[in-house]
């Protein structure tokens, strides 16, 4: 597994921090995970928040983020059915944990994905261009008999109150809270 890597000058690049809820994820988390180590310009901090899982979702990750102490697990009973007002819970619950902490950006990220190791420094770098921009987040490449698709989203799925449906990492300035 590809381990954080070391910044340069830590000080002259935005500080980031990352929650994903997960619920009965697995084995699923595991490219999550390395994708997100990997990266160019790692997290100050990611909370992983286990929604209740009935699987071995919190074993996954516990295996998986072994001398990462800038990766916390945090664990959720699964006192809720799984739907989204479950999954703001968790978010919330994986913010609580970044009091305190002096960040630029905050991000929220599917459990289900991959990301290349700069991921986040090119969405870093979106907001470095762009000033007045608050929100940003990637595009959806699913994998379809070993070919990448993207996946195209139509005017009618976007809008200024909700999330594409294909939206599935959200990077926020801490600055528009």
């Amino acid at each position: 597994m590809a381990e954080r890597q070391e910044l340069a000058h830590p000080e002259s690049h935005p500080r980031y921090v990352l929650v994903t809820a997960a619920r009965d994820e697995g084995e699923r988390l595991v490219r999550t995970i390395a994708g997100v180590r990997a990266q160019t310009r790692p997290p100050l901090r990611w909370v992983i928040v286990d929604d209740g899982s009935v699987d071995d979702t919190a074993d996954v990750v516990r295996r998986h983020i072994e001398g990462a102490d800038w990766i916390t697990l945090v664990r959720r009973t699964a006192n809720r059915p799984a739907d989204f007002a479950s999954k703001v819970f968790a978010v919330r619950d994986g913010l609580a944990r970044l009091e305190g902490l002096d960040y630029d950006f905050v991000g929220t990220l599917d459990a289900d994905i991959a990301v290349g190791a700069d991921y986040f420094e090119r969405l870093l770098d979106v907001f470095a261009g762009t000033p007045r921009l608050g929100i940003a987040g990637g595009q959806l490449v699913e994998e379809y008999d070993g070919r990448s698709v993207r996946q195209r989203i139509t005017r009618s799925e976007r809008s200024s109150t909700t999330t594409a449906p294909a939206a599935t990492t959200t990077i926020r300035s801490s600055s528009a809270w």
